[in-house]
């Protein structure tokens, strides 16, 4: 069968089916090229990732990132903080609360990453009436064990509701 007819049935250019048939002729198979990615981070730091989530299972990636960037003074992407905890056997889980006790850090947190947000025209809401509880600054998700539940155990104490008019 004829190239032309070929990028006809398949709705490809000739040239694309010249490099396939290319390809097929050279490797004897018709698979991309796999490139085996070497990896540059020891096994320490590696450890020093599991560690890390061992200890805070309710971290955020890119909060890994710039506690190993200081730990290490090295550079990692968050893709690979995840590939590294991944291949370890941890996976994203939703956290099971046994009992809540909120901390001042805790307020302070939600203070910092509400302040990371660069706020515009466009993300003004005027609200005539509001309210606030923990449900909206408490982390619901955080990396465990396959086969674990990710529980967090706390005093039980309940705050009343503030309401901001």
């Amino acid at each position: 069968m004829k190239k032309s007819r070929l990028a006809v049935i398949y709705g490809k250019d000739e040239k694309t089916i010249a490099n396939w048939v290319t390809r097929y002729d050279e490797t004897g198979g018709y698979q991309r090229r796999t490139v085996s990615t070497t990896r540059t981070f020891t096994t320490a730091e590696k450890t020093w990732i599991i560690a890390f989530y061992t200890a805070q299972p309710l971290s955020f990636l890119d909060e890994a990132k710039s506690a190993f960037a200081k730990a290490f003074q090295k550079r990692i992407s968050v893709s690979h903080v995840w590939a590294i905890i991944h291949d370890h056997g941890m996976t994203w889980k939703v956290l099971e609360r046994r009992a809540i006790q909120i901390h001042e850090e805790d307020v302070c947190r939600f203070v910092r990453e509400l302040d990371s947000i660069t706020w515009s025209q466009r993300n003004v809401v005027f609200l005539d009436e509001v309210s606030f509880d923990n449900r909206g600054m408490l982390r619901k998700r955080g990396y465990s064990m396959k086969g674990t539940k990710l529980i967090f155990r706390g005093e039980f104490n309940r705050k009343p509701r503030v309401s901001l008019l």
